[in-house]
Order: structure tokens, then sequence, then C-alpha cells
């Protein structure tokens, strides 16, 4: 199905009895502030689940109360942790990562093999662009828009300005056909030398 199509029919599941929400782009940035290996990769310990799920069940308004709770709220966060301690810890990983990948997964855009990388954290990019570029959106719908379809949005305004969209099969594909192209330009300089 298409990606973006996809995006707009998204359903996040109930992880440790917390209703999670579209998995957004506020949702990515305070997992990597906070160095969640949901986002930044690493091994995966039973306290990051709690604390991603912690997360993903609340909205950009809520702000850093999600990141930097009070004590009655750690003391809430604490009590619900304890009281999930013996569902099935494993089977919450297992959709909490299933819901990871589902909301993550978004074409790639194709650029110039020269072109650098930025130091602004994507979440970031993306709301930036999606916010400039369509102003009816406000800065906090943004914040909590699916990430997929806000991946959606910003490729779509990529295309309008002229980059490419590829799928992971098109670009392998253009991947190949460059090395061929390289192995036949280096086989004929040897040949002309």
């Amino acid at each position: 199905m298409n990606q973006f199509l996809k995006s707009l029919f998204l359903q996040p599941p109930t992880v440790l009895g917390r209703q999670l929400k579209p998995f957004s782009a506020f949702h990515l940035a305070a997992l990597t502030i906070i160095n969640n290996p949901y986002a930044v990769g690493g091994k995966v310990e039973d306290n990051d689940l709690i604390t991603a799920v912690h997360v993903c069940s609340h909205t950009f308004t809520d702000g850093w109360k999600v990141l930097n709770p009070d004590a009655e709220a750690l003391e809430a966060i604490g009590e619900w942790g304890a009281e999930n301690s013996n569902a099935s810890i494993s089977e919450a990983h297992k959709v909490l990562s299933e819901y990871l990948t589902e909301a993550l997964d978004v074409p790639e855009v194709w650029t110039d093999s020269n072109s650098q990388q930025s130091d602004i954290p994507l979440s970031f990019c993306v709301v930036a662009t999606v916010i400039g570029s369509m102003p009816s959106i406000s800065r906090v719908e943004a914040w909590d828009m699916a990430f997929a379809e806000l991946i959606g949005y910003r490729c779509a305004i990529a295309e309008q300005n002229g980059m490419e969209i590829v799928s992971a099969r098109q670009r392998t594909l253009i991947e190949f056909k460059n090395k061929i192209e390289r192995e036949a330009r280096e086989a004929a300089d040897k040949a002309g030398k």
C-alpha cells in the first residue's frame, strides 16, 4: 500500500494499559533527547519500554512535563509501571517495536551523493518544512501529527521543489546502475592507458 495513504489509517496500539498516540515528530524528538534506545538504538531495557510508552501516550501540548514530571507524576508513573510489571513485557516490547516500525516506514528522498548531512534533527526539519510550506497547519498540529503523515506532506513538498522520491527497490536499482557505469568508465580508462 502507498506509504502516504497508509499513514492516514494507522491506529496506535494500547501498550501496558496505555493508549498510545499516533507516533509524531514530538515523540521522536522527546525519545531522542532522553537517549531512549527505541529512538537512538542500543540495548532496550524494560525501563526504556516504560519511558517510551509514557512519552508516546502524550502529545506536544503536554510539553516539558512529559520529560520532566513533577513528584506526583513520577509517583503515578512508578505505580503504573509496578501495576504492569506482571504484564507480558516481551509482548509489550514487540507491540511497541511494531508501532514504531510502522510509524517510521517512510520513503527515502534520493539526493546527490555530494549533499551534506544536516546536524538539525530530522523531526525538527520535517516540522519546520511543513509549517513553512503549509501555513494552515499550526505548530502544535504539526508536532502532534502522525510522523508518517508529516513525512508524506514533507515528501510532497520536496517533489514539488524538484526532489525525487524513490522506494528502497528503486534506490537499489539506481545504485546498481551507477556501479555498472562507474566500472565501465574505469575499464575504459584502463583500456585507454
